[in-house]
């Protein structure tokens, strides 16, 4: 009898932690996956938050997983963790940079020692959205630089304001306004602007 309860404690130890590979993907989050010749059943893993803030971070088939098996049973598994592979190493050996890096080759990442904040989508349909129910700013002491080898369009149901100590488009002659009221009518006509310049 002690033998036996000495043998089981050997089988649940030895099957507590299982490194495994992710064989197939469900709803919600849930994973099968396979140790050997063993599969699993449906397993829920671990994430960063799962209360009113909820993170989402779905895992790949092919992936490999850390599984904390309560009694050494891989259908009680609870995925842990993932580890780097050969197929799938890591993104990088630079021990200053938090990088995530896509399928499709996007990168989003941040280098402490550069101080560079990168977010690079891949694809020629890509998109970028950034949206606020409220204000949206954008502040910063050095230049800001907005280049496109296509169209640019700026688009406000109210007005937009644009203030500045000079204003050039495209280079060019001062802009002529009707800001200018004449002495002698009381009416505007033409006035160079000394600080908007444009050209053809």
């Amino acid at each position: 009898m002690e033998s036996y309860r000495i043998s089981e404690l050997e089988r649940q130890l030895h099957g507590l932690i299982r490194l495994c590979t992710v064989t197939e993907l469900g709803n919600g989050g849930q994973v099968k996956v396979q140790d050997g010749e063993l599969n699993s059943t449906w397993l829920d893993r671990a994430v960063d938050r799962a209360g009113e803030n909820r993170a989402w971070h779905p895992l790949d088939v092919g992936e490999q997983v850390v599984v904390l098996c309560p009694s050494g049973d891989l259908t009680m598994g609870i995925i842990i963790a993932s580890l780097y592979q050969d197929q799938h190493p890591a993104p990088s050996s630079n021990e200053d940079l938090e990088s995530k890096v896509f399928k499709d080759g996007s990168v989003i990442s941040y280098d402490r020692k550069s101080h560079q904040y990168l977010i690079d989508i891949k694809g020629a349909d890509a998109t970028v959205d950034v949206i606020s129910a409220g204000t949206l700013n954008i502040k910063t002491s050095k230049n800001i630089q907005v280049q496109t080898s296509a169209d640019a369009k700026v688009s406000a149901q109210g007005n937009v304001n644009v203030s500045a100590s000079k204003i050039a488009l495209n280079g060019g002659s001062p802009c002529v306004t009707t800001a200018h009221i004449c002495h002698f009518t009381g009416k505007p006509h033409g006035d160079g602007s000394r600080t908007v310049t444009a050209g053809k």
